[in-house]
């Protein structure tokens, strides 16, 4: 495909068949440490170590980054992820019960994934072509969007047992291994990574635009895959389409992604994150009806999941387009830190919003979050007018 090279395609799919065990054991484990009785506060926290810990590791992720190169510093978190991937199938495979073992590999992997993740990240954005930056930065998101709907699947379609698990967790993390090794590895440019020494009043209206949206990103296409659920069958659906409205924000966020690549290629980027914002006001006001007519849960999660997801391609398409004046590195890992916070603060902030003042409030709340990136998009085209 012209303008996405080996250098940069090879370790993204790397990246992406990493994602594919890391989404299949997560459940697993869930499970696992349900049937033993668990408490639901041990189980929950589980699921949200791996975000934690990209969030602890990102103020050094830039710095990590810049000290290792981008090809080092993949190699180095998808190995590190090999290793507590593959550990923790092992302990499934065993029958162990042990939860602070599992806490501590999940950790582990989501400090490897911080690594993996932005480097993959930074890499696309300073070597992709300018005209096919929203292209690469849209398939890449499809790949994972992919990947982490995958895995889940895979032990019902292969085999449940521990056993088959731990084989399939091996040699997917030695694939992904070995395409990475495979591409190549020319220099990155120093200028383009270096940790900023701080930041200048000019940077402040670029930064807080992607930061924002990435952010608004991750509450929507992540943060909001368990409030979905409860509301579902607060609303008087099966407790199975409780469970798939959840798919429906995933394939909301994966059909979002190409338009988004193409409008921004063409030079559309404003009208992408306006239909990016009205997808989730949209979709927002239709969760609100769906207490009368739960039927609308559907078309909200998709969306939601639409928009949400559009909002993050569009916050690393920005990160690449800046490359000329801010660093990658820094600001990817930012962004990434960002859309994690917001997939990590969203679920509680949304279950302890309903539990106070019920789903209206929730959506009335919601409703601020595109306005706040509509915000602070305006501060940024005001900004750059002021400086032409």
């Amino acid at each position: 495909m012209r303008g996405i090279n080996r250098d940069i395609l090879l370790p993204a799919i790397a990246t992406i068949i990493n994602v594919v065990p890391f989404a299949m054991l997560t459940p697993l484990v869930v499970v696992r440490l349900s049937e033993t009785g668990a408490p639901a506060t041990m189980v929950a926290a589980y699921g949200m170590a791996p975000f934690m810990a990209i969030l602890a590791v990102s103020p050094f992720t830039s710095r990590l980054l810049s000290g290792l190169g981008l090809y080092k510093a993949q190699l180095a978190g998808l190995t590190f992820a090999a290793f507590g991937l593959i550990a923790t199938a092992r302990l499934l495979a065993i029958g162990s019960e042990l939860l602070i073992v599992y806490l501590v590999l999940a950790f582990l992997l989501g400090s490897a994934s911080a690594l993996t993740w932005t480097s993959t990240e930074a890499l696309i954005a300073s070597r992709t072509q300018a005209d096919r930056l929203g292209q690469a930065t849209a398939l890449y998101q499809t790949g994972l969007g992919v990947a982490f709907a995958i895995g889940p699947f895979l032990p019902v379609l292969v085999s449940p047992d521990a056993a088959p698990v731990l084989l399939m967790t091996t040699g997917l993390m030695a694939a992904a291994i070995t395409v990475r090794l495979l591409a190549p590895h020319p220099d990155t440019q120093p200028s383009s990574l270096a940790a900023p020494t701080g930041l200048e009043w000019t940077t402040l209206p670029l930064y807080g635009a992607i930061l924002t949206a990435a952010l608004v990103g991750g509450v929507f296409e992540v943060g909001l895959n368990s409030a979905f659920p409860y509301i579902a069958l607060q609303a008087g659906l099966p407790s199975s389409a409780a469970v798939a409205l959840v798919g429906a924000i995933a394939i909301g966020a994966l059909a979002a992604q190409p338009p988004v690549g193409w409008l921004a290629d063409s030079g559309r980027t404003k009208a992408a994150t306006g239909a990016s914002l009205a997808s989730i006001l949209l979709g927002v006001c239709a969760l609100g009806v769906a207490v009368r007519f739960p039927e609308l849960m559907w078309v909200a999660a998709f969306l939601i999941g639409a928009g949400g997801g559009a909002l993050y391609t569009l916050a690393m398409i920005q990160v690449a387009r800046s490359r000329e004046r801010s660093p990658v590195a820094a600001l990817t890992s930012l962004a990434v830190a960002a859309y994690t916070l917001g997939a990590v603060v969203g679920p509680f902030a949304a279950g302890l919003v309903i539990d106070i003042a019920g789903l209206l409030a929730l959506c009335a709340g919601l409703i601020l979050l595109p306005v706040l990136v509509f915000a602070t998009n305006l501060s940024r085209i005001h900004q750059t007018e002021r400086e032409l």
